[in-house]
Parts: C-alpha cells; structure tokens; sequence
C-alpha cells in the first residue's frame, strides 16, 4: 500500500518511525507473527516523481486474538530518501513482509492503520 501526506513545516526533515494497526483475519497461534514495512521518499516542486523510496524498515507483531486490533511495536528510525525539505510532499510505502522468517502467521492481515512519529523543531506551522 502506498499513501502520502504533505509532511508540516514545523518537521525537522529528520528521520522518522511508525507504529501498525492491524487486525488479523482469521485464528492464529499466540506465538505467530506479522512483519509490517514502511519506506519513505519526500519530492520539493519539481521533484521526479519516480525517485527511489528510502531503505525500508519493518516491525514484528504476535498475534493476540482474533478480530481484535493490534499496534505493533514501532520501527527502527527511517531515513525519508529524496532530501526532505519544508514543504514537500512526503510518499510512504508500506508491506507485510511475508518472506520474512518472523512472518508466519498463515491468514491475512488487514492493515487499519499507520502513526508516524517525527521530531519538530518548530513549535508552530505558521
């Protein structure tokens, strides 16, 4: 799944970390797992729209119950490609990593959901 927002200027164009919110499809094991991925990619004006997203990062998430939600742990700091500046418009890319070995829980995962933390330096988008 992709998505973007228009980062606010108050954001210190460092790097940044996401939470998932998921809810599984179906029963699992409660030592069964997810990885989640995100990758992000900034563009001023400008800016070539098929520039490379960043290298991504991933969390992994036990199963708890099912149809309840689930937040996974948040990612390592991930470094927005495309050198970020006030004003641009900011495309994430987020997978689950089913290839992945902590990625065995056989049923879907719906994602519902991504919270991205970022560090201000401004107290103010004005």
């Amino acid at each position: 799944a992709q998505f973007n927002i228009a980062m606010p200027k108050s954001w210190d164009e460092g790097t940044i970390t996401a939470e998932f919110y998921w809810v599984p499809g179906g029963s699992g094991g409660t030592s069964d797992g997810v990885t989640w991925s995100i990758a992000g990619v900034a563009l001023s004006n400008d800016g070539a729209h098929n520039t490379a997203f960043g290298t991504k990062v991933e969390s992994d998430d036990l199963f708890i119950a099912q149809n309840d939600l689930h937040i996974s742990p948040t990612t390592p700091a991930m470094t927005v490609a495309g050198s970020p500046a006030a004003g641009d418009i900011t495309y994430f890319q987020v997978a689950r990593e089913i290839a992945d070995s902590n990625d065995d829980l056989n049923q879907d995962a719906k994602l519902i959901g991504v919270k991205l933390h970022f560090t201000t330096e401004a107290g103010t988008d004005a």
